[in-house]
């Protein structure tokens, strides 16, 4: 038996390896050399990656550098590829600990905690053009980019602040599909990194009124549509009594459930709903650790997964560590009553490769393969890892990675061949002046929350 081991590679010269170099690298050339990275099969690999305009363009060992490219040294490091959080509420780091114990039915009522988030909430709808929202939200991305993601699907979380998401979003370097909502407009300026969409209101808010609004808006530019779908028995309820249906069977009926669907939670689903999903080609968004602590559970995964639907990860509300969330599901799927499954390759696609559907035109798939953008998460190595054993029968890389790796291994994020995290800081922004500013509001937040 042998044992993959990284960390004491020689460079070409013959002097033992150290890492990346100082100063990221912001050229559009470079070769990243001693790279052991998980390729599409799921397997461990040395090789060394060229990248060139922000593509993966040359995977081979021992490549020659050019004079014109930047060179940086990736021993001691296992290179994944960036991940993809497909929900998320911007910003709402506020709001920590302050559901807790809390139906989301019984959000904001007549109590001490529930007049603090209402507070909160207003605070966040008013303040929306803001510089303090503006640091609210650096700050937000500033943890989604250190834990390894280069990519997110933004629901937001205050009224009238999708351009800002928006802008921020590209000021940090994230690759984003941000939802403006009844503000979605075609014509709205955007970058390659950044697509938009649009949104059906939840249950308790739409209305066959509103329902042909969104049909209307869907007819004429056909964009992303997103919704939180079935998240709760009185969401259920509630679309039942108004349209004496389910909403995914609301959305079919609709012409609004199509491969531009993305519904997320999908916890009160039927089997007849799931098979319309999939026929659909419709991708689900699966938040383990949000809908477990405070909604009603799990979507029906194994039967999401008996019909071919694509599903992908996020975090959805607070809860932003979608490393708990890879193995929360893993958790999930490991339980006797599930069907046999690789269970490492099926979580992983769904925080990587299961989003090229949503982020296909920002240059994502997910994979460090040649031809592929590079968006790549750089592990350190360290001994929480090992032992990894790499053989042609077996392979525990993978996942000793999930299941032992984390946020707080993230080395560096690559996003379209351009380091936004180098040595655990993001380079894109000014990362102390952020926290600063940050710490600041928020104390005065809450003193302000208590008169």
């Amino acid at each position: 038996m042998s044992s993959a081991t990284m960390g004491k590679d020689k460079t070409a010269s013959g002097e033992t390896a150290i890492g990346f170099r100082k100063n990221p690298c912001y050229a559009t050339r470079m070769l990243l050399q001693n790279a052991a990275y998980i390729g599409p099969d799921l397997r461990l690999h040395h090789d060394d990656l060229r990248i060139e305009n922000t593509i993966i363009s040359q995977i081979a060992p021992n490549l020659s550098p050019n004079q014109d490219e930047e060179v940086h040294d990736c021993a001691g490091m296992i290179l994944i590829p960036a991940l993809a959080d497909c929900h998320v509420h911007t910003p709402d780091t506020l709001f920590k600990g302050l559901f807790n114990g809390v139906p989301m039915i019984e959000w904001c009522n007549d109590t001490p905690q529930g007049r603090l988030q209402k507070r909160l909430f207003d605070y966040l709808d008013t303040h929306a053009r803001s510089p303090e929202f503006r640091t609210l939200v650096l700050y937000a991305y500033v943890q989604y980019v250190k834990q390894g993601i280069a990519c997110i699907v933004e629901s937001g979380q205050a009224d009238d602040s999708q351009s800002v998401l928006h802008a921020c979003a590209c000021e940090i370097g994230l690759k984003a599909l941000v939802d403006y909502y009844d503000q979605y407009d075609p014509t709205i300026p955007t970058e390659t990194t950044i697509s938009i969409g649009t949104h059906l209101p939840e249950e308790e808010d739409l209305t066959p009124e509103l329902l042909r609004e969104v049909q209307e808006r869907c007819a004429a530019a056909s964009p992303w549509i997103m919704t939180h779908c079935l998240e709760t028995d009185w969401r259920l309820a509630d679309i039942q009594e108004k349209f004496g249906t389910s909403t995914v069977q609301v959305m079919q009926n609709a012409a609004l459930l199509n491969e531009k669907s993305i519904l997320f939670h999908c916890i009160q689903v039927t089997e007849q709903d799931i098979a319309a999903i999939g026929e659909a080609h419709a991708t689900v968004v699966c938040c383990p650790i949000s809908t477990l602590r405070g909604s009603e559970g799990l979507m029906p995964l194994q039967n999401m997964l008996a019909h071919k639907v694509n599903i992908t990860i996020g975090t959805d509300f607070i809860e932003h560590d979608i490393w708990d969330s890879i193995r929360c599901l893993y958790t999930t799927m490991s339980d006797p009553a599930f069907p046999p499954i690789d269970r490492e390759a099926v979580v992983f696609a769904m925080a990587t490769s299961n989003a090229e559907t949503i982020f296909k035109n920002n240059g994502y798939s997910g994979l460090i393969q040649l031809g592929a953008s590079a968006d790549i998460c750089c592990i350190g190595h360290t001994a929480e890892l090992d032992p990894l054993v790499e053989l042609s029968e077996f392979s525990n890389v993978l996942h000793n990675v999930l299941m032992q790796g984390g946020k707080d291994m993230v080395k560096h994020l690559m996003v379209n061949g351009v380091f936004v995290v180098y040595d655990g800081v993001c380079q894109t922004i000014d990362e102390e002046q952020v926290v600063s500013e940050y710490r600041d509001l928020v104390a005065r937040l809450v003193v302000e929350s208590r008169a």
